[in-house]
């Protein structure tokens, strides 16, 4: 069973790599989050929706915002370091205790691709996830045309697992997804290089 919260963890309030922060959203991210989740080139990817209105917006913030007060820090917002602006998120979509499983998941505005910063975002969670859980697997998933995203996977240490067809409806149709998964074994192996 997956449970969305995770009040069995105490994580970092923050997380600090070389270019970025990652903390939890705040609503005044608000309009930041609805300039990248707005734009039909950025979310053609995603599972969620476009943000057509800054309520959007909010009302996502707010649910997170909730999620905190509820001791669950699911989501983290990613800021970048140089310029203090909030760029995007990264967070798990629950966790499987029974199996000790969690699937990540991440956006950041389009005017960030390609410079590496997801990937750093992603090694720094998945390192935190590692160092403060009993994990022992984290999942994620991305569709064939995103290829971006596998690499930032690929990079971030995690490794491919598969070709998932059909496997969910995102947006009225039904889509094929690509598994990638790093295990507690492989982040210490990688860590004690």
């Amino acid at each position: 069973m997956i449970d969305p919260v995770l009040p069995v963890y105490t994580l970092p309030k923050q997380l600090r790599t070389q270019r970025l922060l990652l903390r939890p959203v705040r609503l005044t991210d608000a309009q930041a989050m609805f300039d990248y989740a707005s734009d039909p080139q950025m979310t053609r990817f995603v599972t969620w929706p476009v943000h057509r209105t800054l309520d959007d917006t909010y009302r996502f913030l707010s649910n997170v915002v909730r999620q905190y007060e509820l001791g669950s820090v699911t989501t983290w917002g990613i800021v970048d370091n140089s310029t203090n602006v909030f760029i995007g998120t990264i967070g798990c979509h629950g966790i499987d205790r029974d199996n000790l499983r969690t699937e990540a998941g991440y956006a950041i505005a389009r005017a960030h691709w390609g410079r590496g910063l997801m990937t750093e975002a992603l090694r720094a969670w998945i390192d935190m996830m590692f160092r403060h859980t009993d994990l022992n697997r984290i999942e994620a998933f991305y569709t064939p045309e995103n290829c971006a995203s596998g690499r930032v996977m690929e990079k971030a240490g995690m490794s491919f697992e598969g070709f998932l067809r059909q496997c969910r409806i995102v947006k009225q149709r039904t889509i094929d997804l690509k598994l990638y998964a790093i295990l507690r074994s492989d982040w210490e192996a990688m860590t004690r290089r």
